[in-house]
C-alpha cells in the first residue's frame, strides 16, 4: 500500500466508524492486506445478528487487485452479498465485481470445495448504501451445504472465470476505488453462554435460543442452461430459442412437488414465459436428489442485453418460494455487441435509466 492509498483508506475509514458509532449500527471491520491469492483470504467473523461489514479499497499499486474474504456458512443459509459506496451517482468511483465460492458437486461427480456458485457486476438496485447501479448485489442465495465460503471483489473491466482467475488484468478508471462489503444471512456461530451460579432456591431460568425466522418467500437454487461450466451466454431476445432452467432440490425442497403451471421466469420472475416441464425429475446436480427441468420462451422472459441474473417464482403446497440464477445476456448481432460495449463502460447509469 503507497503513502496516498494509506491516507485515503485512513480517512475513509474513520469516518465510517463516526458514523457507524453514532447510529448504534454493528461495528465494521478493516480489509486486512495481503488477502490475495484465495489461499490469504482474509477470514471473517459474522456478528450475533448474521453478518458482517469490511471496509476495503481496491487498488492497482501492484497489478490488477483482488481481495478475498472467507466465512462459515451452514447449509439453507439465505445469504445477501451487498456492495456499498464503491460507485459514485456522476458515475465516478469503483464499478465492483463480487463472486461467493463454495462446496459445490460438479457435472463430472468431482467435488469442487471454492466452486463459482455465483457473481454479479451491477446490482441494479440502489439500497440505502448505494449512489450508483454499478455497486454489485447478490441478492437471497441459498448456501448448498455447510463448509466454507470466499467472497472475491474485483473491479470492472475484470470478471471471475474461476476462483484463481480474472477475465482480464486491464485496468481503467473505474478499476480502483473504496467500498463497503456487507454480507448478511448467515447463521451466527454458537455462543456458551456465561456459567451463573444462581441462588439455592432458585433454580437457573432455561437457556431458549429461537430459530431464526423463516423467510416469507422460500429461497431455493436454481440452474439456467444446466451442464454448462462457463458463464451463462443467453441469446438475444430476438432468437426464438428455449431456455432450460433446473430447479434444484435440496433438503428442504422438493422441486417436483411444485405446481408447474404457477411457474414464472425472466428478468424479474414475474414473466409469464414457461412453455413446458420434463414430465420426469433428473439428478442435474449430482447431489442424489432428482431436480426439474422445465423450458421457458426466450422472448417472453424479457431480458435486456447486460442482465446478469434470471429470477425463477412459483409456488409449491409449502408456499411460494424464487430463485436466482447466474447468467449474462450478450447482443445477438456484432454491431449490437459494439453499441453495448461503448454504452457500458461509458455510462452505467445512463444504460440502467435506458432499461427502466
Amino acid at each position: 500500500m503507497n503513502g496516498k492509498r494509506a491516507i485515503r483508506k485512513a480517512a475513509l475509514v474513520s469516518a465510517l466508524l463516526a458514523v457507524l458509532g453514532a447510529s448504534g449500527v454493528a461495528f465494521a471491520v478493516d480489509e486486512v492486506e495481503p488477502n490475495n491469492p484465495v489461499a490469504s483470504a482474509q477470514v471473517l467473523t459474522i456478528g450475533s445478528d448474521g453478518s458482517v461489514t469490511v471496509n476495503g479499497f481496491i487498488g492497482n499499486t501492484a497489478g490488477y487487485d483482488v481481495d478475498y474474504y472467507s466465512f462459515q456458512g451452514k447449509q439453507g443459509d439465505v445469504v445477501t452479498i451487498d456492495i456499498d459506496g464503491a460507485g459514485q451517482a456522476d458515475g465516478s468511483g469503483l464499478d465492483t465485481n463480487v463472486a461467493i465460492f463454495g462446496p459445490a458437486t460438479m457435472f463430472d461427480g468431482s467435488f469442487n470445495p471454492l466452486a463459482t456458485l455465483q457473481q454479479n457486476d451491477d446490482g441494479g438496485v440502489l439500497d440505502p448504501g448505494s449512489a450508483s447501479f454499478t455497486d454489485s448485489y447478490i441478492q437471497n442465495f441459498v448456501l448448498p451445504a455447510d463448509g466454507t465460503y470466499v467472497v472475491g471483489v474485483t473491479g470492472m473491466p475484470a470478471s471471475f472465470l474461476d476462483v484463481n482467475t480474472l477475465t482480464t488484468n486491464n485496468v481503467d478508471a473505474n478499476s480502483t476505488g473504496a467500498y463497503t462489503l456487507i454480507i448478511s444471512g448467515v447463521t451466527p456461530p454458537a455462543v456458551t453462554p456465561p456459567v451463573v451460579t444462581p441462588p439455592v432456591d432458585t433454580p437457573p431460568p432455561p437457556v431458549v435460543t429461537p430459530p431464526p425466522p423463516a423467510p416469507s418467500v422460500q429461497q431455493i437454487n436454481i440452474d439456467i442452461k444446466p451442464g454448462r461450466r462457463d458463464v451463462t451466454v443467453l441469446p438475444s431476445p430476438s432468437v426464438k430459442l428455449p431456455i432450460p432452467v433446473a430447479l434444484l432440490s435440496s433438503p428442504n425442497f422438493d422441486a417436483l412437488q411444485v405446481d408447474r403451471k404457477s411457474l414464472r421466469f425472466g428478468e424479474t420472475g414475474d414473466e409469464d414465459s414457461l412453455i413446458s416441464c420434463e414430465p420426469h425429475g433428473r439428478d442435474v446436480n449430482r447431489d442424489g436428489r432428482a431436480d426439474l427441468v422445465c423450458y421457458f420462451d426466450n422472448r417472453k422472459a424479457d431480458f435486456e442485453i447486460g442482465d446478469t441474473q434470471g429470477v425463477l417464482k412459483g409456488t409449491a403446497a409449502s408456499g411460494d418460494f424464487e430463485g436466482r440464477g447466474w447468467l449474462k445476456v450478450l447482443p445477438g448481432k456484432r454491431r449490437d455487441w459494439h453499441r453495448w460495449q461503448q454504452r457500458h463502460h461509458g455510462d452505467h447509469d445512463h444504460d440502467r435509466a435506458d432499461r427502466r
